[in-house]
């Protein structure tokens, strides 16, 4: 009887461990939607930033597959507990909910930081952040919304950009002749 209890009373804790990482799931997954939606929502989206430099690069990686990076990197100011998320923009301006977008701290249980001139990655001080997006479009809308709060936690910024970007394949070298 007594191990019955015991049974009975393990299966109760993990069903009320497994409600709990359910409901964080969804409000990590609920803020991923609000977050997509302010980039659909905000009108006057920059190219660049004072704060940090962002630039995207086109690579072909295959017959009609291109690889899009988004990177962020060169912090000018102190950047907490970083949020980044880049959506390919649509035509209908809603939410793709078929593919999940690439983003980053607002699934993870940890914040990434930038600070100029400190790089520690156990303390998750990086130097840069590199968002991929494939497709098999040669060029590419997107809509990125980074923010970023302060030491204290206070005070957060949000800055949202539309980058925008069509693959060009590299100019071959002329073939010299030796004479």
């Amino acid at each position: 009887m007594k191990k019955l209890l015991i049974i009975l009373l393990a299966c109760i804790m993990l069903a009320g461990c497994q409600n709990n990482t359910r409901q964080l799931d969804d409000e990590k997954y609920n803020a991923y939607l609000t977050y997509y939606q302010a980039i659909l929502d905000t009108e006057n989206k920059g190219t660049t930033c004072q704060d940090f430099n962002i630039e995207l690069i086109s690579n072909k990686i295959g017959e009609n597959r291109y690889r899009y990076d988004v990177i962020i990197d060169q912090p000018r100011v102190a950047m907490y507990d970083i949020k980044v998320l880049v959506i390919v923009e649509n035509v209908e301006g809603t939410i793709n909910t078929k593919e999940m977008m690439p983003s980053i701290g607002i699934f993870e249980d940890v914040a990434y930081n930038m600070v100029p001139n400190q790089v520690d990655k156990e303390k998750m001080f990086v130097e840069g952040l590199d968002l991929s997006v494939v497709s098999n479009e040669p060029s590419i809308h997107l809509g990125v919304m980074v923010s970023y709060g302060k030491k204290d936690g206070k005070e957060g910024t949000t800055h949202y950009f539309e980058l925008t970007t069509t693959y060009v394949e590299p100019e071959q070298p002329a073939e010299t002749t030796g004479q």
